[in-house]
């Protein structure tokens, strides 16, 4: 890679990472639904084969058209203020100082001063609220909440209020009142300053005179320079620069046509149609060569995962989803192909037209008749057609690299999330009341995401599932057992750490798939045991509480038991100490019919819990596993070696089966034995080993 596209790249990385510009994409992702919806209307508004769609009455009286008219109205007409909104929630909810139970009230302050600012009184003020008025709401917003959020921590009146609860809601919202007040004071001067600008017309007759006076190409590429970089930049360019185009381009199709009738050539390339049928391929941008480009190349779960969503509007040119879902708008990874693609595929369609390999446009066609149909009925001819693929498959080359940039840049972020979330996760730092997927930061959107592809990946039965199987070893070195643990080697994250996937699955509901493809892994490989016969080889298999308490559970094991055609008896199955404190009567019950089944029980992480020796008692719990934690400190800590010697004489006198697991050298081998514990698991012995090498392992045993 060249050293100018290695910098390319870290300065898109370094831009994407700025807190104003997470704000801002954040900001555009509140918007979507209603953009998904106001642009479904557009589509049937304007749908190219429904033209008397508008005139079909709605058997109570009113018309399918005004129906969608009104729909469109109610949603795009206030994407600004919903981007306003959600800019200032994102600060808001990123920093630390401002209490959550505050966040409201701060939003309605920015709001508040928007409305003030843009004022009622003005003429423009309901255009500044559409899409048109993006950029003045973002950068509005930007602005105002971090004006508001310096003045909250300097604020000058500190109220003490002592009651019994010092954080309650009334107190919080007088503490907003004094910046709300200078707020409202520093955007009302503002207003009265400079404000009222906003609503004057812009005068575009100089810049329609200006591009007039220039070669008719040149002309072009300058007018669609301007269009991309408006709406990059958060303004409607094709509703900005409309009077350009009618002044400077409008006419020229007509012109085409009247040629044609009075017998002679049509002299003029670049009309409306031309720039809508062949330079907006999927809408401004060229959009639908980087949909393409994401689907191919993106993450399953993600972007690619957002390119199928926006396919269907993209071929009738409406891009919204992808330029408010990606986010196109404020991202620095797109700004380069989304200027060059629309100036390629003018520059390539005027040249196709010039040379006379494409007849000039000569029809009418609806902005949204799909890709080429627009290009047939726009030339009468099937070259149209063939020029807007030719488009297409150069866009996607120019969007490609960009695509695989930010990707790149997208995997590296969310490494560095995942390996924060899964130490936090496997450490306890996030308590079990939490929902990680519902956290509003970027573990909760890795998590959602994550949830996202492990779903899909239970449905197809992925590859990227499995189950490992490491080793149970006795003192004198034979193999008794293994416990079969799930694995999930992501596409693109690669390996999940174990505790986050099931943390996932628990909180997503889909422990119950996620536990049976679990069982069934395990009891497959029982069954080949048997066949083999090595029969006496048992097999552990861990439950969790959301697993236990599904009352189809033994159902379930029954009938995987029976289809693999194996003696439960080998088989036991694991209780967490976490889960065996949850003494619920789902779990009781539950218990007490895997234990029917003829399968044995065990508790993991045993620590001398109340709650463990309740199991043991009610339930014939038959083998314990010693907590990490104890065996991880049996060489250096007294107090681990009592009490696993107190654990150790508890299942001698109850004749249970005691196992350490974690187990990585030899010495923690020689004191557990000493202490009373002949059973062990861990990398000293093996680490989970694939079924392949599982049975390498046996052989090698059965050799010593």
């Amino acid at each position: 890679m060249h050293d100018w596209v290695k910098q390319g790249v870290l300065l898109a990385t370094r831009l994407s990472e700025w807190s104003l510009l997470k704000a801002v994409r954040q900001g555009l992702m509140y918007s979507l639904p209603l953009v998904l919806i106001g642009a479904i209307c557009t589509l049937l508004l304007n749908f190219p084969l429904l033209e008397s769609f508008k005139g079909v009455s709605l058997p109570w009286g009113g018309l399918w058209g005004d129906i969608l008219r009104g729909i469109r109205h109610g949603t795009l007409s206030i994407i600004s203020l919903t981007v306003l909104i959600g800019v200032s929630h994102a600060i808001f909810s990123s920093d630390k100082s401002l209490e959550s139970s505050s966040h409201i009230a701060a939003i309605l302050v920015v709001l508040g001063s928007y409305l003030l600012f843009i004022g009622s009184d003005s003429s423009e003020w309901l255009t500044l609220l559409s899409n048109q008025g993006l950029f003045l709401s973002i950068n509005f917003a930007l602005l105002v909440s971090y004006l508001f959020l310096w003045l909250y921590r300097h604020r000058l009146i500190r109220f003490r209020l002592y009651t019994h609860n010092p954080d309650d809601l009334f107190h919080g919202m007088l503490k907003l009142i004094e910046p709300a007040f200078w707020v409202f004071v520093i955007v009302a001067l503002l207003k009265a300053l400079g404000g009222s600008y906003l609503s004057g017309e812009v005068n575009l007759a100089p810049v329609s005179d200006f591009l007039s006076g220039l070669p008719f190409y040149l002309a072009g590429v300058l007018y669609q320079m301007g269009v991309s970089i408006f709406w990059f930049g958060g303004f409607h360019g094709n509703n900005l620069l409309e009077p350009v185009m009618l002044e400077v381009f409008g006419a020229f199709r007509a012109m085409n046509q009247e040629l044609i009738s009075l017998g002679g050539l049509p002299e003029w390339i670049l009309t409306r149609e031309f720039f809508e049928v062949f330079v907006h391929v999927g809408g401004t941008g060229a959009t639908l060569s980087l949909l393409i480009a994401l689907w191919l190349k993106g993450s399953r779960g993600g972007t690619a995962h957002l390119a199928k969503l926006s396919l269907l509007p993209a071929l009738f040119n409406i891009n919204e989803l992808l330029i408010f879902g990606l986010p196109i708008i404020f991202n620095p990874f797109f700004l380069i192909p989304f200027l060059l693609a629309p100036l390629l595929f003018l520059s390539t369609s005027y040249l196709a037209m010039e040379m006379g390999w494409v007849p000039l446009v000569t029809h009418e066609v609806s902005w949204t008749t799909p890709i080429f149909i627009g290009g047939y009925i726009a030339t009468g001819s099937l070259a149209g057609s063939i020029l807007q693929g030719v488009n297409l498959i150069l866009g996607f080359f120019l969007y490609l690299p960009f695509v695989v940039a930010y990707e790149r840049y997208r995997h590296q972020s969310s490494e560095g999330v995942l390996h924060a979330l899964a130490i936090e996760v496997s450490e306890g730092r996030i308590d079990q009341s939490v929902s990680i997927l519902s956290l509003k930061d970027e573990r909760g959107a890795l998590s959602r995401e994550l949830v996202g592809d492990l779903s899909s990946a239970l449905l197809r039965r992925s590859s990227e599932l499995f189950v490992l199987f490491q080793p149970q070893v006795a003192y004198d070195g034979r193999v008794v057992g293994a416990e079969a643990l799930f694995r999930w080697r992501h596409e693109r994250e690669g390996m999940i750490p174990p505790p986050l996937g099931i943390r996932l699955a628990e909180e997503a509901g889909l422990m119950d798939g996620l536990g049976s493809f679990i069982i069934e892994s395990g009891f497959k490989e029982k069954a080949k045991w048997e066949r083999e016969g090595k029969g006496d080889l048992w097999l552990s298999l861990n439950l969790s509480v959301a697993q236990i308490e599904n009352p189809q559970l033994p159902q379930e094991i029954e009938r995987l038991a029976r289809e693999q055609g194996i003696d439960l008896k080998g088989v036991k199955f694991e209780l967490t100490e976490t889960a065996a404190f949850t003494q619920t009567q789902e779990i009781c019950e539950g218990l007490m019919a895997i234990k029917a089944l003829g399968a044995r029980l065990a508790i993991d992480d045993f620590g001398m819990g109340a709650s463990s020796l309740f199991y043991i008692k009610e339930f014939g719990v038959e083998i314990i596993k010693l907590d990490r934690v104890l065996v991880e400190d049996i060489l250096s800590d007294a107090n681990s070696r009592g009490i696993v010697a107190s654990v150790a004489t508890l299942c001698k006198e109850l004749h249970l089966s005691l196992i350490a697991e974690f187990v990585e050298n030899a010495e923690q081998v020689e004191i557990l034995h000493k202490l009373g514990c002949s059973l062990f698991q861990g990398y000293h012995f093996a680490p989970p080993l694939s079924s392949q090498a599982f049975d390498d392992f046996l052989s090698q045993r059965a050799t010593l």
